[in-house]
C-alpha cells in the first residue's frame, strides 16, 4: 500500500498512535526532515553563489540577485521543498559563518584538517578574502539594498587582499577567459526555463495565433463586403442604363408617330 510522504512520515514518527498523540519534538523532526537541503541541492546552491561573487566582483548579493537564480534552483530539485530567496540567503549567511569558524580553527597551530564538507568550496571562493569572525569584512554589503551602484569589474583589490594569499580559483578568476566561462555558465542557469514557464509561453503563443486568425477572417469579410457593394453599384448602374435606353427609344418612338401623323 502507498503512503504521501507527509503521511508516511507521521505513521513512522507515531508509532501506530493517533495525531492528537504526536508530540511536539516529533512534529519538530518531521518539519526538518521535509526541509532539510540534500547534498545535490546544497552544491548546486554553492556553485551558483560562487559564480555569481565572482560576477560581481567578489561582492555579496542584494535582493534581485538572489531572485535572478532562485527559481533555477527549485527547477532543478522539484522534489525538494521549493525555496524562496530570504532562505537562500541566509543559509549563504550560515554556511559562510561556519566557513570563518573553520578557518579560525585552522589558523590555530596543531590543528587537525576540517572534517567540514563545503570547506575547500567556500575556501576557493573567498580565499584569502574570508576575515576571521568578529572583524568587520569591507566587502559586506546589504543583501537587500537595490539602491547601491552595481560593483565595476575594473575595481582594484584592496591593499589587504594584495598582501593576502592567492588561492587557485582566485588566481583563475583574474585571467579573463575564465570570467567569462563563469559568467556563461551563469547566463545559461538564468534562461533555464521551468514547465510552467513553458505551459505560460506556449499560452500566450496560442492566444497570439488566436488574435490572428481573428484578424485575417476579419480581412476577408471586409473584402467581401467591398465585392459584394462594387458588385451591387455595377447592377445598379446597368439598370439605370437599361432604363434610359428603353426611355430613349419610347421617346423616339413617339416622336415618330407624331411627324407621321
Amino acid at each position: 500500500m502507498a503512503f504521501p510522504v507527509g503521511g508516511l512520515l507521521d505513521l513512522m514518527l507515531s508509532n501506530g498512535r493517533g495525531p492528537s498523540q504526536v508530540t511536539q519534538e516529533e512534529r519538530l523532526v518531521k518539519k526538518k526532515v521535509t526541509r532539510e537541503w540534500s547534498e545535490g541541492s546544497t552544491k548546486f546552491f554553492l556553485t551558483v553563489c560562487a559564480d555569481k561573487y565572482w560576477k560581481y566582483n567578489r561582492k555579496l548579493f542584494r535582493e534581485r540577485n538572489w531572485v535572478d537564480f532562485v527559481w533555477t534552483l527549485n527547477v532543478e530539485f522539484p522534489q525538494e521543498p521549493q525555496r524562496t530567496w530570504q532562505q537562500c540567503r541566509d543559509k549563504w549567511l550560515r554556511m559562510r559563518e561556519k566557513y570563518l569558524e573553520e578557518k579560525e580553527k585552522q589558523g590555530q597551530t596543531g590543528a587537525a584538517p576540517t572534517r567540514w564538507l563545503w570547506y575547500e568550496i567556500f575556501d576557493n571562493m573567498l580565499g584569502g578574502n574570508a576575515k576571521i569572525r568578529g572583524v568587520p569584512h569591507e566587502e559586506i554589503h546589504d543583501l537587500s539594498d537595490d539602491d547601491e551602484e552595481e560593483s565595476t569589474p575594473n575595481a582594484t583589490p584592496t591593499k589587504a587582499n594584495s598582501t593576502a594569499p592567492i588561492s587557485p580559483r582566485t588566481r583563475a578568476a583574474k585571467q579573463p577567459h575564465c570570467v567569462g566561462q563563469l559568467n556563461k555558465s551563469a547566463e545559461k542557469r538564468r534562461r533555464k526555463l521551468s514547465v510552467g514557464d513553458y505551459a505560460i509561453a506556449s499560452a500566450i503563443t496560442d492566444f497570439s495565433n488566436g488574435i490572428i486568425e481573428i484578424e485575417k477572417m476579419k480581412l476577408q469579410v471586409t473584402e467581401k463586403i467591398i465585392e459584394n457593394g462594387k458588385q451591387g453599384r455595377e447592377m445598379v448602374l446597368q439598370g439605370q442604363l437599361q432604363m434610359a435606353t428603353l426611355f430613349a427609344t419610347l421617346f423616339a418612338e413617339v416622336l415618330k408617330a407624331k411627324r407621321q401623323s
